[in-house]
């Protein structure tokens, strides 16, 4: 196996140079110059302080890291859980609900139809059945009295209604 000449990484950034890039994004290089002195001025007038500090860092860091990543963890698992849960109930409606749609469609479209039908038909017998008459119809009212309704035939037909009171046939 060859190594790869340095030429070959002509133009290509260095991790090193990646990671600074990253960093200068993140934070200014004048902010991190600002940082770093004033640690090290910290750490060159309480030397006790900084690595009482710097110990505890060193000894805290990885299990706050720990943790950060398992709480992360578990909300993304939650997350995930929550979207197959609500994904499959979800599914699981559409399989009673699409169905039931096709179902009340059919439906629909059947009263709509014996709707028309019906309209259809009323309107051709009325046109075609020789509908007319007269007549008279006497209803009972509480207290003995009596309403009579009566209509007339022909082109001027007239309704008549009366109350009366006393006995039928009056």
């Amino acid at each position: 196996m060859t190594t790869p000449s340095p030429a070959s990484y002509q133009g290509r950034p260095s991790v090193r140079e990646r990671v600074r890039t990253l960093l200068d994004r993140v934070i200014s290089p004048d902010t991190r110059r600002a940082v770093y002195t004033n640690v090290r001025a910290f750490a060159h007038d309480q030397p006790l302080l900084a690595s009482f500090i710097l110990a505890h860092l060193l000894l805290s860091l990885p299990p706050l890291l720990l943790f950060a990543s398992f709480v992360l963890g578990v909300a993304l698992l939650a997350t995930l859980a929550a979207l197959a849960f609500i994904l499959f109930w979800t599914g699981l409606a559409l399989l009673v609900l699409l169905p039931v749609l096709c179902v009340t469609g059919a439906l629909g479209v059947g009263v709509w139809v014996w709707a028309v039908a019906t309209y259809g038909v009323a309107r051709w017998a009325w046109r075609v059945l020789p509908v007319s008459g007269g007549g008279r119809v006497e209803v009972g009212i509480p207290g003995g009295r009596r309403g009579v309704v009566r209509k007339g035939e022909g082109e001027g037909e007239r309704v008549e209604v009366e109350v009366k009171n006393g006995e039928k046939g009056e």
